[in-house]
């Protein structure tokens, strides 16, 4: 008899009892959102006794690791972050002198960041970041993994192409929601 795998600490009991729910309450967009949980974790607890650094924060370096002079706008693009929070996380890793903003030669609105040499030390680090991969497709062939990639990989693609029809189209406003203040119907005195 083949051994039940216990449930990840990760899972919300709460989620097993949802009437209709996958077994275990583990649909798709559940296991995607814990799978990052669980690699989130990971990479900070590799990182924990060599950094005081959360994953946001790696992210950055790794981005700019592949490229240094990039904009604040540039840097939220490839994160998928608004720009307000690329913002509060750059001011932290200014301060911890991982990074320098110039002002952009050709367009003086534009800050560039760029990691300084104590930014780019941090990439020593990468194997520990790795280790979370090997970790996670452990016990898979390589054929379910790059069919697992791939199929994330559409599901990316159809649900950003979703959003992009999503945004092209008017928004629609429940029945009796006024657009404007200006709209609202006053009561009579």
């Amino acid at each position: 008899m083949a051994r039940k795998k216990p449930a990840a600490k990760w899972v919300n009991p709460a989620l097993t009892q949802i009437p209709g729910a996958p077994e275990e309450g583990r649909g798709l967009r559940y296991l995607v959102r814990a799978l990052n949980r669980a690699y989130t974790k990971l990479i900070e607890l590799e990182l924990a006794p060599h950094i005081d650094m959360t994953y946001a924060q790696w992210s950055f370096i790794r981005v700019l690791t592949h490229g240094d002079g990039l904009s604040q706008r540039e840097l939220s693009d490839r994160l998928g972050l608004m720009e307000n929070t690329t913002l509060v996380a750059l001011n932290l890793l200014e301060s911890r002198g991982w990074i320098r903003r110039e002002r952009d030669k050709q367009d003086r609105r534009r800050l560039l960041v760029y990691l300084t040499d104590k930014g780019r030390e941090i990439e020593r680090l990468r194997p520990l970041v790795r280790k979370a991969n090997r970790v996670a497709v452990s016990g898979m062939d390589v054929a379910t993994v790059e069919s697992t990639r791939r199929a994330l990989e559409t599901m990316l693609v159809n649900l950003e192409q979703e959003l992009e029809d999503m945004s092209a189209r008017p928004r629609r406003r429940p029945p009796g929601r006024a657009t404007r203040r200006s709209d609202r119907q006053r009561p009579s005195a």
